[in-house]
């Protein structure tokens, strides 16, 4: 099986390209390598998320170089994100057994973590008995077309999913970087996991608590971008994100993306040191919408973390806090 060092994170070819074989594995249809690719795109694209949404400091990430984009990770040099990594990391089990329904970001308003203004949804589906099989759940962040489009899934070969890395990263970035107002000062996020039907009852990956809530958010179709799906030969992985902080006039994002920022593209030092300006703060309102009763589909079982941040908070929150 193939590890994520710190010398692949960091070694890159004479073209300064990360080549895809250091951070993926190139035989996907094998159940596996299949399951590895899925753990490892969720990483990076949760360490975009994160970084983007600028709640942590710009010390917890990294950059590497993928196909020629520059992609965040988390970095193993600061206490916040190596902790972040650790609970992503526990979820590969149940990315094995086929356990895991949705892992997802969710930004909250402190200190109301049932106040939740955005989310960005990773729902998984394993292939069984040659057919995909995925579980749907009632979160208000995806539509019938939307879920037939994991359910659709088929692996073709590396390189269509080499181009819809491309695509699909293309996207998020576009969406993360331009199309969401900042987060409000008064936020918060965290980790958040829903369990398929065959979890043990007892199951919950380490890092995270038993929860019997997972998450609500009331947003404008409008406000939901599909970001794609993606995976091997036995898993995919849809990202979804919904948000109250949707930008007004801007781009359909539900459709490939081709104008980018230039940042996200390989630069070299010189250029990049030019181009790299402080990006100002600025505090943003969310008008507070009612709170909506907890999710709480029969025979459904969610886990939760601490705030991402690492914040202490009253133990009778704990079951929605991120990290």
């Amino acid at each position: 099986m193939l590890s994520v060092s710190p010398k692949n994170r960091e070694s890159q070819s004479s073209n300064g390209q990360d080549s895809w074989s250091k951070t993926f594995p190139t035989n996907l249809e094998e159940q596996g390598f299949s399951k590895e690719f899925v753990y490892r795109f969720v990483l990076l694209s949760s360490a975009m998320i994160l970084e983007k949404r600028r709640l942590l400091p710009d010390s917890c990430f990294r950059r590497r170089v993928i196909e020629k984009l520059q992609i965040s990770n988390y970095s193993l040099e600061n206490e916040i994100s190596k902790r972040l990594k650790t609970k992503i990391d526990s979820l590969k089990p149940a990315l094995e057994q086929g356990y895991l329904a949705e892992f997802a970001i969710v930004f909250y308003r402190k200190p109301e973590e049932e106040d939740v203004f955005e989310v960005f949804s990773f729902k998984f589906a394993y292939k069984e008995d040659g057919k995909q099989v995925a579980l749907s759940l009632a979160t208000g962040v995806n539509t019938e077309e939307m879920h037939s489009h994991l359910i659709d899934f088929e692996f073709q070969s590396l390189d269509s999913i080499r181009q819809e890395f491309i695509r699909m990263m293309k996207i998020l970035h576009r969406y993360v970087s331009r199309g969401l107002e900042d987060l409000p000062e008064n936020s918060d996020g965290s980790f958040r996991i829903a369990y398929t039907s065959k979890a043990p009852a007892d199951y919950c990956p380490e890092g995270f608590e038993k929860s019997e809530n997972f998450y609500q958010i009331n947003t404008a179709a409008d406000g939901i971008a599909e970001v794609g799906v993606i995976g091997g030969g036995h898993h995919a992985v849809q990202i979804i994100g919904a948000s109250l902080l949707k930008k007004a006039n801007v781009a359909d994002f539900n459709k490939t993306m081709a104008s980018l920022e230039d940042s996200f593209f390989v630069q070299n030092k010189s250029a990049a040191a030019s181009a790299k300006t402080p990006k100002a703060t600025k505090s943003t309102s969310v008008k507070k919408t009612p709170k909506p009763a907890a999710a709480k589909p029969r025979g459904k079982r969610y886990g939760a973390t601490d705030p991402i941040r690492g914040t202490p908070i009253p133990r009778r929150s704990r079951n929605a806090d991120i990290l």
